[in-house]
């Protein structure tokens, strides 16, 4: 199986209107066995074994033998992959009806705080931003129903999955909504209910990043483009004119799509002056397969013509997933940079792609844990400087910026 790291282009692909000719039954059910066999094989996120899963294929099969057309297969396959709970298991195709992705089309990021679904964070400039959604406003009625109750449905298809981390996606997949869909929210705001509906988010980039000087300050902001190789000529510009600057701030606060791990090493190349290891890989199912564990550390060595050997902060929010969460693990397990911001995406492993050959269509799998060099799951690490966006923040509409700015000139007092 050939691995690939989940890009947003892969993610968003559409069905076609110039289609194959349409698989028989037998090829939907052919692809969907092959489907099954090969997350039990190789999805590396299984905590109590893979018992769930199999009591979910054997629901979902006699659906998908009675798929009478893609569309209908597609969805029989996205109410398999949601059983795992799991937002970086995805298809390369949707369709009209398919369920938005998360992290990179939503707008809100909630969790479950005792039987509170509280948001913990409005992502700036979208919808819910515009309708005035923020930060600690509860959570009540989606489309019209209690939010305990479309968590327990979105949770019980199959059997019932009620820990913490099951019911947070739920409550996440919920608030993303499907693509041809308003989501209709009532929340309480300081004790007092608002109803609102929402559009669905569209936030697409121009350019790989942009960048600026704040005072002696550099800061560079990727915009969702570490999939692109132009953003490497686009940073080592970037980096060239603010070479000079007391500090330097990376914001990778928009890069929820993924990207590639050849674009992170060449961001991270920038600031060592000697090859280092930046993240740790595991195979556990070959260890539970063989008895034999397989892991190793993935390298990074220095390029350009210069390093930036100044203090560097960098920016981190829930919509900063996959490759952008292993780029600030990395720059973090390298020494090179403080983490300031809240909990990230959270997005389990490195994916690999899983070719269903009678319909075309793909499925993404994480097949690899991803870990802190010092053994954290890149999942559960926090930025050692936390900010809860929740609590009131003074003189400033962007409070992670401005702790990166302290902890700058912590480090370096001219800037």
């Amino acid at each position: 199986m050939r691995k690939l790291f989940c890009t947003l282009g892969l993610l968003l692909g559409t069905l076609c209107s110039k289609a194959a000719p349409a698989p028989h039954a037998s090829d939907y059910l052919a692809d969907f066995d092959t489907l099954a066999t090969e997350v039990t094989a190789n999805y590396a996120y299984f905590t109590d074994g893979p018992q769930h899963w199999q009591a979910a294929v054997a629901h979902y099969r006699p659906l998908a033998a009675k798929a009478g057309d893609q569309r209908a297969f597609i969805s029989v396959l996205e109410q398999l992959l949601e059983e795992l709970h799991d937002d970086h298991t995805q298809l390369n195709r949707n369709t009209a009806s398919s369920p938005r992705l998360v992290p990179s089309g939503t707008d809100l990021w909630a969790a479950w705080q005792g039987e509170t679904a509280r948001l913990l964070q409005v992502r700036p400039d979208s919808p819910a931003a515009r309708a005035g959604l923020q930060a600690g406003m509860v959570l009540t009625h989606i489309q019209g129903q209690p939010i305990t109750v479309a968590v327990a449905q979105k949770l019980g298809r199959v059997a019932p999955q009620t820990s913490q981390r099951a019911r947070d996606w739920a409550l996440r997949a919920l608030l993303a909504g499907r693509r041809d869909q308003p989501r209709q929210l009532r929340l309480l705001a300081d004790g007092r209910p608002l109803e609102v509906t929402l559009a669905g988010v569209s936030t697409q980039a121009s350019t790989p990043l942009s960048h600026r000087r704040i005072g002696s300050a550099g800061y560079i902001r990727l915009n969702n483009s570490l999939g692109q190789d132009a953003l490497i000529t686009a940073f080592d510009a970037a980096l060239a004119e603010l070479g000079d600057s007391q500090g330097l701030i990376l914001d990778l606060r928009d890069t929820p799509g993924g990207g590639n791990s050849k674009i992170a090493r060449a961001i991270m190349s920038r600031f060592i002056a000697v090859e280092a290891a930046y993240q740790r890989h595991e195979l556990p199912l070959e260890a539970q397969q063989t008895g034999i564990a397989r892991a190793w550390l993935e390298l990074v060595q220095p390029r350009g013509p210069f390093q930036y050997t100044r203090p560097l902060v960098v920016l981190v929010d829930h919509w900063t997933g996959s490759m952008g969460e292993g780029l600030a693990i990395g720059l973090h397990g390298l020494g090179r940079a403080q983490v300031v911001g809240t909990a990230m995406a959270g997005l389990l492993g490195a994916t690999y792609t899983i070719p269903l050959p009678h319909s075309g269509i793909s499925a993404n799998v994480p097949a690899e844990r991803l870990l802190h060099v010092r053994g954290t799951p890149r999942e559960d690490f926090l930025p050692p400087i936390l900010v809860d966006l929740t609590q009131p923040a003074d003189n400033t509409d962007d409070p992670i910026l401005a702790a990166g700015l302290r902890e700058l000139a912590r480090n370096h007092p001219g800037t």
